[in-house]
């Protein structure tokens, strides 16, 4: 490669291209057809659930690639009908992947339950909604 540089001429003459020069646009993607997200979350997030539940939940024509970038996720889709259904219904960020618990909570505390049953017997007015108790 020195050598080339050392017999380097400022003549008018056409020369072959120089490796590198050329405009390559072939290998230049697409990112028309490309989002960047984030997950908004405290919590630790599994990506690779993350990135099946929303493939599955879009049900897209073509295919959605779906890439981690550092702390962005990087949505490549493969067609534009994809793209704008998906951008239309409004991103389907609200869904929640949280598990829910297994068994209810109690709504009323075993310490509270004693002071309604006081409250009941002294003729105290209570509604009662949904099984959610209001005073």
């Amino acid at each position: 490669m020195e050598d080339e540089l050392a017999n380097l001429n400022l003549a008018d003459e056409e020369e072959d291209p120089v490796q590198g020069q050329e405009d390559d646009e072939e290998n230049e993607e697409d990112f028309s057809l490309c989002m960047v997200g984030r997950v908004l979350t405290d919590s630790a997030v599994h990506f690779s659930s993350m990135r099946n539940i929303l493939a599955e939940l879009w049900h897209l024509i073509e295919w959605v690639t779906i890439s981690k970038i550092e702390n962005k996720i990087l949505f490549h889709f493969y067609n534009k009908i994809d793209l704008k259904r998906v951008l239309d219904v409004g991103f389907g960020w609200n869904i929640s992947l949280k598990t829910p618990p297994r068994r209810k909570a109690p709504i009323v505390s075993r310490w509270l339950r004693e002071d309604l049953k006081d409250m009941i017997k002294s003729g105290m007015d209570m509604e009662v909604h949904k099984g959610k108790q209001q005073m």
